[in-house]
């Protein structure tokens, strides 16, 4: 006697989460378009709908800025991303990757802020997430400058992010 199964293919996972944390421009050694300024590097705690708690920490490395009017109406200075990445990590130790293939981000001298928005997908990760790749993440994020350096370029503040995607 044969059986046969059925299998259900599986259907991308919608999800939605909120994020906050610290951010540090060029706190990273990676440059990634060889421009010798170094990646920023975020790390936040939020929760998800599908996550659950879960912390993440993000490496993003910018064009250069331009001037240009920021998304408050301000005028301010804009650059595109040149590459980025993220790694989620869930309550039991489980990683998710993202890799971002476009975004922008807009400084506001005025408010001392800057907003984000970046997009990709994901990259894998590791046990329930093992060989998870594509589906599609989106990061909106405002950022708030707390101490700068002497090289106004160099940054240390808050960030309060919202994304939304499909899991593969």
């Amino acid at each position: 006697m044969a059986f046969a199964f059925e299998t259900a293919e599986a259907k991308p996972l919608s999800f939605i989460s909120d994020e906050s944390g610290s951010y540090v421009t060029h706190g990273t050694p990676i440059d990634t378009n060889g421009d010798s300024k170094t990646a920023n590097l975020a790390t936040l705690s939020g929760t998800s709908n599908v996550l659950g708690d879960f912390t993440v920490q993000t490496v993003t490395d910018w064009l250069p800025f331009s001037a240009d009017t920021c998304p408050n109406g301000n005028a301010g200075f804009k650059a595109s991303l040149a590459s980025g990445g993220n790694v989620a990590r869930t309550k039991n130790g489980d990683l998710l990757f993202a890799t971002f293939t476009s975004g922008s981000t807009c400084f506001d001298p005025i408010t001392n802020s800057s907003s984000q928005s970046m997009s990709g997908s994901y990259t894998g990760g590791t046990g329930k997430f093992a060989g998870k790749v594509g589906g599609s993440i989106v990061i909106n994020s405002i950022s708030i400058g707390v101490v700068s350096g002497l090289n106004p370029e160099i940054e240390f503040g808050g960030v309060v992010s919202h994304t939304v995607g499909t899991l593969p």
